[in-house]
């Protein structure tokens, strides 16, 4: 028998320091997001689906740069854009609308991206790490074991995103299954907030968000704490692009310490930004 068990009374003082740790080590950004979810926990996993082009990867940047300044060791997990074009992203963030990720790209404004790069060297990129995809389960639960030995720091795991996580099932559907769950059992074993993006069904474009949306098995929202719906909403006759602030609504489908809600933000796609609509 594989299963390891143990009588509650075993465990009853390990159980009650667990409950009273049970706080808040960590805020989100931005503010709205850190409303709806209430911070950053330990052991808790969090899934943000959507349709391609809102801004999955580039809310990931956000979360994770505000929270390397904020001392946490961030570990992204990425096969969707290179690292690199995520340290593009994080300059135009960090420059607070001063750098666009064009002008990071193409060298503008030495003075703004001098000052912008040493804030990214000293404060970000120390508690940075890209685990560039793809990469097997087991091989991720064995580096965030590794580096939780190095660190002293609390750990913020993020995969962008959770289909490209592979498996040694064949199947498809099982082995997204499965690669759900083995992320669950990351934040509870180690302790630590996971979040990952995952793609939607094709079936689900352009549809009321709902549980059941994220591609290849309803395990990905099952085995989450929260579940978060982004989409771009649009006015009538309005095109994607239109403006440089895309509207963008998030919708907690799932939230399994907290309440449903809805937050509007505003995508500063130039900027690689999300703001307070």
């Amino acid at each position: 028998m594989s299963v390891d068990f143990h009588f509650a009374s075993e465990d009853a003082d390990e159980h009650i320091q667990r409950i009273r740790a049970e706080v808040p080590i960590g805020q989100f950004n931005p503010a709205s997001l850190n409303k709806l979810l209430d911070g950053i926990y330990r052991g808790r996993y969090v899934i943000i689906e959507a349709e391609p082009g809102v801004g999955k990867t580039t809310m990931l940047c956000q979360i994770a740069v505000n929270a390397a300044l904020d001392g946490f060791v961030v570990m992204v997990v990425t096969l969707e854009i290179a690292p690199h074009q995520w340290v593009a992203k994080a300059h135009s963030l960090l420059s607070g609308g001063a750098l666009s990720i064009r002008d990071v790209i193409a060298g503008g404004n030495d003075e703004a991206f001098a000052k912008v790069n040493e804030v990214y060297r000293k404060e970000v990129a120390p508690n940075l790490i890209f685990a560039e995809g793809p990469i097997e389960s087991d091989d991720l639960a064995a580096l965030v074991a590794s580096v939780k030995r190095e660190t002293d720091k609390p750990i913020l795991l993020l995969v962008d995103y959770l289909q490209v996580i592979t498996t040694h099932l064949t199947d498809e559907r099982m082995a997204i299954k499965d690669i759900a769950y083995r992320l669950r059992k990351i934040a509870n074993r180690e302790d630590i907030q996971v979040i990952a993006t995952s793609s939607l069904n094709r079936t689900s474009y352009g549809k009321t968000p709902s549980i059941g949306g994220s591609s290849g098995s309803g395990a990905i929202e099952y085995s989450a704490d929260a579940v978060l719906h982004m989409r771009e909403v649009k006015g009538k006759g309005e095109d994607e692009g239109a403006y440089p602030f895309r509207p963008i609504e998030v919708t907690a489908l799932k939230n399994r310490y907290g309440q449903k809600g809805i937050i509007q933000l505003l995508f500063d796609t130039e900027h690689a930004t999300f703001l307070e609509r």
